[in-house]
């Protein structure tokens, strides 16, 4: 449904700048008709006579054609005989077909943007078709022009780890509304409808805190987020701690959800919050933490701390190595994410929307990580206890 017509009225009338280094008028009206159809238009809404649009735009109808012919060579428009010109339902030039697919993510840093992007990447190519990354350098607007670059550039489909944040919600849902083949990897936005294929979060964290109950812990913390509006790892990971909690007759205890005190992009700390936890009158025993990140920071509080890993406190955490580990690093349980099955699966899924022989309706597709207890023999509760450091 149109929410809002495309057609000129008094207000919106918007003669085109002709002044000396201002672009083409094609090309002003070109992409004024883009940026009001991606954000006020539907697949399948009408757009207006030529006649009309050169009276908004005081423009001659072959400029206003032209701007038309572009837009419809990139596929935001189709023209149908006797009918009109309307907003495409994705791609719709399947004369020419580019069989390109973009791989946008935050960062290549660490084992797992690398190991599914890398796996994607291969079975793009085993499938006859061309990966390109887009590196948006874990900036919002970086990744925003990726995105509105897209369509533009004749690419029939993305791969997309977005930045952890929501403020390239709406450039995402233009692209969904106009049926471009998009498929979210690792987290999404909670409410965003969308392809959708990751971890098995809330399993590996459930299956992680149930091993640290079964050894005899009830005091078990949570390193993590806990701003609003996070995504869905997150969030998920911090229901199966919870729910490993409840179904072992353990309240869930807010106080042991803890953030870090975040002095930079690269440095998170944690050795406050360790401290205060350790000086409780009944004092944590164990963590379970958000990431790699976290981990390390974990380990390097306890170490500062004089708290030693695992006699003191056992150490869970999604692991898969991607940063510099500590020296000495000492054994934890680890969830490690299938890197490879995550980057097959999204390609299996993006390309049965490139070719249409997919179910409709979003797809969410999780896949089980692996645990590695590398705690082979539990420590003595209690052993090495010091509450007064």
């Amino acid at each position: 449904m149109t929410k809002k017509p495309l057609r000129p009225t008094k207000e919106e009338f918007m003669p085109i700048i002709r002044e000396p280094g201002a672009p083409a008028p094609y090309q002003q009206i070109r992409e004024i008709l883009r940026k009001e159809i991606l954000d006020n238009m539907s697949v399948g809404d009408r757009i207006p006579p030529e006649r009309e649009l050169a009276e908004r735009f005081n423009a001659n109808r072959a400029t206003v054609s032209r701007a038309l012919a572009s837009l419809v060579s990139e596929g935001l428009l189709v023209r149908r005989a006797a009918r009109g010109t309307f907003v495409a339902g994705g791609r719709q030039n399947t004369a020419v077909r580019t069989k390109t697919v973009a791989l946008a993510v935050p960062e290549i840093v660490g084992p797992f943007p690398t190991g599914v992007v890398r796996s994607a990447a291969r079975e793009l190519r085993k499938r006859g078709y061309k990966p390109v990354l887009f590196d948006s350098d874990n900036c919002a607007a970086t990744e925003h022009g990726e995105l509105e670059r897209l369509m533009e550039e004749g690419l029939e489909g993305a791969m997309v780890i977005p930045v952890a944040l929501r403020d390239n919600l709406p450039v995402f849902d233009r692209l969904r509304r106009l049926g471009y083949p998009l498929v979210f990897l690792d987290h999404k936005p909670v409410e965003f409808e969308v392809d959708y294929v990751a971890s098995d979060h809330f399993w590996g964290a459930y299956e992680a805190t149930r091993i640290l109950i079964e050894r005899g812990h009830r005091r078990i913390a949570h390193f993590t987020y806990v701003e609003p509006n996070l995504h869905t790892s997150i969030l998920d990971r911090r229901r199966g701690y919870e729910q490993a909690l409840v179904d072992h007759g353990i309240d869930v205890d807010p106080e042991l959800i803890c953030p870090p005190i975040i002095y930079s992009k690269d440095y998170y700390e944690y050795k406050h919050v360790l401290t205060y936890l350790r000086q409780l009158k009944d004092p944590v025993t164990a963590i379970f933490a958000l990431n790699d990140f976290f981990a390390i920071s974990t380990i390097t509080a306890a170490r500062q701390l004089n708290i030693r890993i695992p006699e003191d406190i056992e150490l869970a955490a999604y692991f898969d190595g991607g940063f510099p580990a500590v020296a000495n690093m000492p054994p934890i349980v680890k969830v490690v994410q299938k890197q490879a099955e995550i980057g097959r699966a999204g390609v299996d899924l993006v390309i049965s929307r490139i070719e249409k022989t997919g179910p409709d309706g979003p797809q969410t597709i999780t896949i089980r990580p692996d645990i590695v207890d590398e705690l082979a023999d539990p420590p003595q509760f209690g052993f090495g206890m010091n509450n007064s450091f």
